[in-house]
């Protein structure tokens, strides 16, 4: 039988796991505000995690582990690789998303810029449409 926070621990990563597919598909459908939504979601059970993690480091049994320790060890491990996976891919479409984002910025900034620079200098005037 596995041990309450080994269950606890399956079960927490399960749930990131599920919640970085959500944000995958979110941001394969172009909508990165909805995936930043589920990001602060992980990162409360990331937090679980790391709490259930401190718990086990204070809980270890000595050795010998059981099989299902065992096995319970090797789905962690899984599950794990599973979501660094997905992760990684996650973060790689947020980071073109941002870096979009960053250049709409800047062209809007030169546009700006561009329009004042005029303004000051052949005295255009918003109010004579000409800018």
């Amino acid at each position: 039988m596995l041990s309450k926070l080994a269950k606890s621990k399956i079960q927490l990563l399960e749930s990131l796991l599920s919640n970085l597919k959500i944000q995958d598909d979110l941001l394969s459908q172009n909508d990165p505000d909805t995936a930043v939504e589920w990001e602060i979601e992980n990162e409360k059970i990331l937090h679980k995690l790391i709490q259930v993690d401190k718990k086990m480091e204070y809980e270890e049994e000595s050795l010998p582990f059981s099989e299902t320790e065992i096995q319970s060890s090797s789905l962690i491990f899984e599950l794990l690789e599973q979501a660094r996976e997905v992760q990684i891919r996650v973060q790689a479409k947020l980071q073109k998303y941002r870096d979009q984002a960053k250049s709409e910025l800047n062209q809007m900034e030169i546009k700006r810029q561009l329009r004042s620079h005029l303004t000051l200098q052949e005295g255009l005037h918003w109010k004579k449409r000409i800018c």
